[in-house]
């Protein structure tokens, strides 16, 4: 006779091991008709799952510190495609106000003005050491890009060969002379540099503001409608940093005046890995072949073309949650890692994407490292024989304290 077992977690947040909670996970036993046993079964749960609450959206979205770590957002359902849409939206429009914000004739005319008083300052610092140095007979002469100390008679600039032919006190005299003004003029100089990494940095101060204006006008309003859902709103700030960051390069994406149908940049999109729109009651996912990846998913490095965000791609665990997962018991009591992911998936209460060897403790993970998402409460039934049963509960003993059989 075939049958089929029924492991039900109970608890979101923390592992539902018998020791800690009274409602443990629990074997259900079940008995389909020989033949059409697992299209019988699943026929049997979509009816129940029919009548049960449709869980949440699960996004991952860019984290901004640590890129190669995504952050996990939950929202209800049909809200990760609905917020995927809509940042995707204000990226869009965020570069087309940054190009108009700065290529305005405000900002340029700001940044003359700045270019214009450096200028004048260092004119005046110019002018006022060649006055002192000429109370010394020692004169500034300027040739192509930089400023040469000479020294002077009634105004005039000595030859290297007139200098030679003075007396010596008097040639000393002015070596020693000629070597203080250059020293005031090196110091000038690197004053110069100095003024003008203060003109850069006012200029940049300029383009932030007007960046972080013109970011403003479009992330605000999104950022009114989604004031419940925390992880979102911090998102959107973090986005507003680096999008003001990155201000210049946003604007010059595209030539101006011209529309692009491109998308987003990688880094700002939303990646949905579970979406319920438009789902009526609880998921039920059949997954015939339970791979290690296949049952928490994948996740990649991020690069120079995408980031980890975009390289998450979701398993059998993150699309059950809140339902049902359907496996067959055969496949699962032939490979330890498929029953190492439910272990440690239902013990621990959340969904880890990592590598297989990483689980193991036998290797460094190489990939991406997203937020682990909660294990809601979600029933795994495995289907198979008797002799699968007993294949299972020998191969893992670990199995009978953690599910219950209840019959």
């Amino acid at each position: 006779m075939a049958w089929h077992v029924a492991c039900t977690s109970h608890h979101v947040w923390s592992a539902p091991t018998p020791a800690t909670h009274e409602a443990a996970p629990r074997f259900l036993a079940v008995d389909p008709h020989e033949g059409w046993q697992t299209s019988a079964l699943l026929a049997r749960v979509r009816d129940r799952a029919a009548l049960e609450a449709v869980p949440e959206d699960w996004c991952y979205v860019h984290h901004f510190a640590e890129p190669d770590t995504p952050r996990a957002v939950a929202l209800p359902a049909g809200g990760g495609r609905r917020l995927q849409l809509e940042v995707d939206r204000a990226v869009e429009a965020i570069r087309a106000v940054m190009r108009g914000a700065l290529s305005g004739d405000r900002l340029r005319r700001h940044r003359r003005d700045l270019a214009a008083a450096l200028r004048a300052r260092e004119e005046r610092a110019l002018a006022s050491l060649s006055a002192r140095a000429r109370q010394r007979d020692v004169g500034l002469v300027r040739e192509a890009a930089r400023i040469v100390v000479a020294p002077l008679r009634r105004g005039v600039a000595l030859t290297p060969e007139s200098l030679g032919a003075l007396p010596k006190r008097e040639r000393g005299r002015r070596m020693r002379d000629m070597a203080q003004v250059a020293h005031e003029l090196e110091a000038l100089l690197r004053d110069f540099r100095g003024w003008a990494r203060d003109v850069d940095r006012a200029g940049d101060e300029v383009t932030e503001r007007a960046a972080r204006e013109a970011v403003r006008r479009v992330l605000d309003p999104l950022r009114a409608s989604y004031t419940r859902h925390a992880a979102v709103t911090a998102y959107l700030l973090e986005l507003e940093r680096d999008v003001v960051a990155h201000a210049e390069q946003l604007a010059e994406a595209d030539a101006p005046g011209v529309e692009s149908d491109a998308p987003p940049p990688l880094r700002y999109r939303v990646r949905v890995v579970v979406d319920h729109a438009g789902v009526q009651g609880a998921p039920v996912v059949y997954e015939p072949q339970p791979t290690y990846a296949n049952l928490v998913g994948r996740s990649g490095t991020a690069g120079a073309d995408a980031d980890a965000t975009h390289w998450v791609q979701p398993g059998a665990l993150h699309r059950a949650s809140g339902g049902y997962l359907v496996l067959d018991a055969d496949e699962v009591a032939k490979h330890a890692s498929v029953r190492l992911a439910l272990r440690r998936t239902v013990l621990s209460g959340e969904i880890v994407i990592d590598s297989l060897a990483h689980a193991m403790g036998i290797a460094k993970n190489l990939g991406g490292r997203p937020d682990p998402i909660p294990f809601g409460r979600t029933t795994i039934v495995l289907s198979g024989s008797g002799r699968d049963y007993e294949r299972l509960a020998a191969a893992d003993p670990a199995f009978g304290p953690l599910f219950a059989l209840a019959g």
